[in-house]
């Protein structure tokens, strides 16, 4: 019998109750500038102590930290990123299975995971806000709903919902008290400020102001060599089929920020890659094609092989001698179908994700495609210059339109935090 480790367990239940504080201090109007300067750092934090944590414990349950201790971990990997809630799942829940941990926890990770896969949810926990009302994320058999939730201890999900209008939340509700969903809100003003920003380039914007943000992130970023060093051993036109192109590319993400695609794990990195080309290499649109003359029958094809690619297991991990898979995930996926076909593919980082309120996903990734093409269309009408000749026409030659549109985000989401 494990003895409670009650120093570890006050560690946790403060962190879980940093974790809220800084949610319940987003304002009105302000989330978007807030959350990251006051949520994500938090959540970063969290996300490095719990991979401590795990690593010399296991998964920490009620044995460990008792019951309070043990919901304020499930918490904090409740809100750190996909790829690590999808690493740790498998641990949750053999914690389950043998009663050291919640199996309402279990619930709302589970259908965290699903929904950041772009797939339906098993349990009703995880709501999207549309126009200020909690609207519940697709689920599988919703017939059966409400007995898988009361299988598990959970309320009617009717009953749920109404307990998360903003006008029913009880002000004083602690970590503690059950598992808590992000803010409402959040995520449907970031939403909007990220298609606000798309609005203001496809019919607002003059081409000086563009042409201002763009230099000013080409300042920023300086020369894109990693880029350069791609596109020399690649000959400028990446083939995953070629051995040597898809080490080049695994490298260029790497130096994009990809750091989950590990050095050791180059190989099988490799191989996944290989095998989702042979699948799906074929059936992409060609270097000839551009976003915007895509069409609808080549967006759901890109999303398609978008998904596929991103729940393809690139890296491994082990935890407490149990090796578990860590997938591409979205930031990878998009930035290597943008290696691959530049003038179709924006790349799509997590800020510029959280800029529209998206978990990620396929789905997500479509629309996103969808609405940049639109901006990138009013605008080349605007400026009456065709889409092709947008990058030299706003100082940034080197870039593609898809390129540009990522680089008008970044430096959009950056100055407005």
């Amino acid at each position: 019998m494990v003895s409670v480790n009650d120093e570890l367990r006050a560690e946790l239940m403060q962190r879980a109750a940093r974790d809220q504080a800084a949610r319940k201090a987003l304002s009105p109007g302000q989330e978007m500038r807030q959350w990251q300067e006051t949520v994500e750092p938090v959540d970063r934090a969290n996300t490095a102590r719990m991979r401590e944590v795990v690593s010399e414990h296991g998964w920490p349950g009620h044995q460990l930290v008792g019951e309070a201790g043990a919901h304020a971990a499930w918490l904090l990997v409740q809100h750190a990123p996909p790829d690590f809630q999808e690493e740790y799942l498998p641990l949750l829940e053999d914690a389950v299975a043998r009663g050291d941990a919640s199996p309402k926890d279990l619930a709302y990770l589970t259908d965290r995971v699903l929904m950041h896969r772009g797939k339906p949810q098993l349990y009703g926990t995880q709501y999207q806000v549309r126009d200020g009302v909690p609207t519940l994320w697709a689920v599988q058999d919703p017939g059966g709903l409400d007995a898988r939730r009361a299988a598990l201890g959970l309320e009617p999900e009717a009953q749920n919902r109404a307990r998360l209008l903003p006008d029913s939340a009880p002000d004083d509700a602690e970590p503690g008290d059950g598992p808590s969903p992000e803010p409402l809100g959040t995520r449907d003003t970031r939403e909007t400020r990220g298609a606000s920003i798309l609005d203001d380039l496809r019919t607002n914007m003059s081409r000086e102001e563009i042409t201002r943000y763009l230099a000013e992130f080409g300042a920023l970023v300086g020369a894109d060599a990693s880029s350069q060093k791609l596109a020399r051993a690649t000959g400028g036109q990446v083939d995953l089929a070629v051995e040597a192109h898809r080490i080049a590319a695994i490298g260029w993400l790497r130096s994009w920020g990809c750091r989950h695609l590990r050095r050791a794990d180059t190989p099988r990195t490799s191989e996944a890659l290989r095998t989702w080309w042979e699948d799906w290499g074929a059936q992409l649109p060609g270097g000839h094609e551009t976003l915007t003359g895509l069409g609808e029958a080549g967006l759901v094809l890109a999303g398609r092989a978008y998904a596929a690619l991103r729940a393809a297991p690139a890296a491994r991990r082990s935890v407490k001698g149990r090796d578990l898979d860590v997938a591409f995930g979205d930031t990878a996926t998009a930035k290597l179908l943008f290696a691959i076909r530049p003038q179709i593919f924006p790349p799509w980082d997590e800020a510029i994700r959280l800029a529209f309120g998206r978990p990620g996903g396929a789905d997500a990734y479509v629309r996103m495609l969808r609405l940049s093409a639109a901006a990138l269309d009013g605008l080349a009408e605007r400026l009456a210059v065709g889409v092709s000749d947008l990058p030299q026409v706003l100082g940034r030659p080197a870039s593609s339109p898809p390129k540009l549109v990522d680089e008008f985000l970044l430096i959009r989401i950056t100055r407005e935090r």
